[in-house]
């Protein structure tokens, strides 16, 4: 019988180097993030949790606040293209089906809550957020307008995480949109 082989801190380091040299700089810099002390903070809280990476895509569920009917997560899919250099364009997604998930199925709430997730720009397909990609082509001014809040490359998917769980753990969350 053949020993069975240990993964030690040092080879794990090694293959992580490997795997971080063969990607394109954009994948290389969001698996770095995706490996950060910041990100796996969120996930040791219970607060995301990485379900799929196929770049430039990566499947996020962020946990939402306990409502009616609704999920307590919402799986979110990033596409990373250029990452940090542009902002990544996130949709709500629906993991089975794999597509995003139809309008009545999106969160719903008050406040900046509504203002996120609303249905009524774009088709309800994208996010209303200066943290997203397709807002910031549309509001080329919030740079400038919001620049603590707008995406810049300095910006991580972990900043943007923060902000959808802070978004669903809110009281002005209600639940998802209905019809």
């Amino acid at each position: 019988a053949r020993p069975a082989s240990r993964m030690t801190s040092a080879s794990i380091a090694t293959n992580r180097e490997i795997t971080a040299a063969v990607l394109p700089p954009d994948a290389r810099i969001l698996h770095e993030h995706l490996h950060a002390v910041a990100f796996q903070f969120g996930v040791d809280r219970g607060w995301w949790r990485e379900t799929r990476w196929t770049f430039p895509y990566v499947d996020i569920a962020v946990s939402a606040a306990v409502r009616a009917g609704a999920p307590t997560e919402y799986v979110f899919r990033f596409e990373c293209t250029s990452y940090p250099t542009q902002a990544p364009l996130a949709v709500v997604w629906d993991a089975t089906l794999d597509q995003r998930v139809a309008l009545p199925l999106r969160p719903a709430g008050r406040d900046r809550v509504g203002l996120v997730f609303r249905k009524d720009w774009k088709e309800g397909q994208y996010l209303y957020t200066p943290f997203d990609r397709v807002a910031l082509q549309d509001h080329v001014d919030w740079p400038a307008k919001h620049p603590a809040t707008a995406w810049n490359r300095a910006f991580t998917i972990t900043m943007y995480l923060t902000d959808l769980h802070g978004l669903l753990a809110s009281s002005a969350y209600t639940g998802m949109a209905g019809a």
